[in-house]
């Protein structure tokens, strides 16, 4: 990292849904990227890659948070900077952010190689952040991590006093996954909130069909001291590590990264609310030249009629064909989540209408074996 003009650099964040987007330099091209410390290097999307004159040169390979190993294309690149804070000669990927986020103009992904060498302040609330080469000071709670020859950065954290490998991942626009092999008993099918079908988006796609278990209010610690619970919970096949902790959880803090010392700290934000999310009970998607039944919530009886993967022909009314954008899908379902409204979608085959909500109860305990 070249040396700052400066010893602390403060500008504004953006947020989708939770992501956190900044404003990055390539070579003096200024675009706007993740913020995504699960990523292990930077990245670029192509047609932002041609606009800062880099070209790719060999392929490396990658694994996403499906844990899919994926082979993109790598090269150095001169620079890339956050305001006067400059990493130079930097390895970077191809990356078609598109893929995985379909309706944010988003230039690249900034990585862990820039992440991990500087120190970090983040404000959800003011949505603001700063970085420097000099540690950050504050009051709240430490969270000890350490980081592998990857770049990526994990703690060991307690559910229900049990420690986990967790793996810390900004990209990640959840709270906290496990993984369900190790921890899936029959008590937790009969808490938890049961969904079956693709659950993640990422650069591979789609993800694989899966089951996960979804609980809400949950304790978190480590060595002993409280954190926040958890508002939400999700045991799933295919994590890289015991657990996953993502952007979500940490919104509940100002959050300081001191990469220096390994440490977090963590000081909770004043009257804050983690946001209810009241998901439909059926998940669509736009997938080829149709809309498809992606996710079933299995607790709902409406589950028992519709089968995965079958077509939707209309969305209260309208042709499918209305909505083949997904990013007008997306629009048109989130309008609906939050105005607590009902949605109704007529198969492929079926003549009847069936009435799909977003108000489906989250049960409130766990229990490890």
């Amino acid at each position: 990292m070249e040396k700052a003009t400066s010893d602390v650099h403060s500008f504004p964040i953006e947020s989708i849904d939770g992501i956190i987007v900044l404003n990055v330099k390539v070579n003096g091209v200024e675009g706007r990227f993740i913020l995504d410390n699960g990523f292990s290097i930077c990245a670029l999307d192509q047609n932002f890659a041609k606009k800062a004159s880099v070209t790719f040169q060999k392929i490396g390979s990658v694994n996403d948070a499906n844990n899919n190993t994926v082979e993109l294309l790598e090269t150095r690149i001169e620079s890339i900077a956050v305001g006067t804070f400059n990493l130079k000669n930097s390895i970077v990927n191809q990356l078609e952010t598109a893929l995985f986020l379909p309706c944010d103009s988003i230039d690249g992904v900034l990585g862990a190689t820039f992440i991990n060498k500087v120190n970090w302040k983040i404000d959800f609330e003011q949505k603001t952040a700063s970085i420097s080469k000099e540690e950050f000071e504050s009051v709240g709670q430490v969270l000890e991590f350490s980081t592998g020859r990857n770049n990526i950065s994990t703690t060991q954290v307690e559910i229900n006093g049990k420690s986990l490998k967790t793996m810390i991942d900004f990209g990640y626009q959840g709270y906290i996954q496990l993984n369900k092999k190790n921890f899936f008993t029959n008590d937790i099918r009969q808490q938890a909130e049961v969904r079956v079908g693709i659950q993640s988006l990422s650069v591979s796609g789609l993800g694989n069909i899966d089951t996960t278990y979804l609980l809400t209010k949950i304790p978190v610690s480590q060595s002993g001291k409280s954190f926040l619970e958890t508002s939400e919970l999700v045991l799933k096949s295919n994590l890289c590590e015991e657990a996953i902790i993502g952007i979500n959880y940490f919104e509940n803090y100002e959050v300081i990264i001191n990469n220096s010392s390994h440490q977090y700290i963590l000081t909770p934000r004043n009257n804050y609310i983690a946001p209810s999310k009241n998901n439909f009970n059926v998940g669509l998607y736009s997938i080829g030249d149709g809309i498809k039944i992606v996710q079933l919530n299995v607790n709902d009886p409406i589950a028992q009629n519709l089968e995965l993967l079958e077509n939707v022909v209309s969305i209260d009314g309208k042709p499918a064909a209305n909505f083949i954008d997904i990013c007008d899908l997306k629009a048109y379902m989130k309008k609906k989540r939050i105005d607590n409204e009902s949605v109704l979608i007529q198969v492929e085959g079926n003549t009847t209408p069936i009435e799909i909500h977003a108000r489906t109860p989250i049960k409130q305990s766990i229990t490890f074996p």
